[in-house]
């Protein structure tokens, strides 16, 4: 389930290290199995992120791009990455635990919150630089936003 926008402009590294794949493939397998801790271990501690959960090295990324563009994007597609490897883990957690009806009904409101998204993201035909940021940034929020709901349906299941 990867909801990269079809804009993506981002410039990020994506070559996890051994170690980090490590982690990310027994965190799977956790939530796989249905261990109630498995969805949060790469989630930041409180102190550092939002409600939503989007960290507070995003804004000082964001501060020290200096409304450089390309700084910015990278900024942001860094945290989308996170956001986006987040909600992927709580969705994936909430599914197993979840009885047939009740993931029929977590795919479709999945499905219904993607298009949403995407229609409230939407890049515009003739989209500057700094409509092309604020779109990205629109993504990024929207998965930190859903990644926080979906982590508070695990909490209550």
């Amino acid at each position: 389930m990867n909801h990269f926008p079809t804009h993506n402009v981002f410039k990020v590294n994506t070559q996890p290290s051994i170690a980090r794949k490590s982690l990310s493939a027994l965190a799977l397998l956790l939530a796989f199995l249905g261990v109630p801790t498995a969805w949060t271990q790469d989630r930041p501690p409180a102190a550092t992120a939002d409600a939503d959960g989007i960290r507070a090295s995003y804004s000082g990324c964001i501060k020290a791009a200096d409304g450089v563009t390309p700084r910015m994007q990278d900024c942001i597609g860094n945290e989308y990455e996170y956001q986006d490897k987040r909600l992927n883990l709580a969705y994936k957690a909430l599914m197993n635990r979840l009885n047939k009806a009740q993931r029929t009904e977590l795919r479709a409101e999945e499905r219904k919150w993607l298009a949403q998204r995407d229609k409230n993201c939407a890049l515009p035909p003739d989209a500057g630089q700094g409509q092309r940021v604020e779109s990205n940034d629109c993504f990024m929020e929207q998965a930190a936003k859903r990644a926080a709901i979906l982590e508070a349906h695990l909490r209550e299941n």
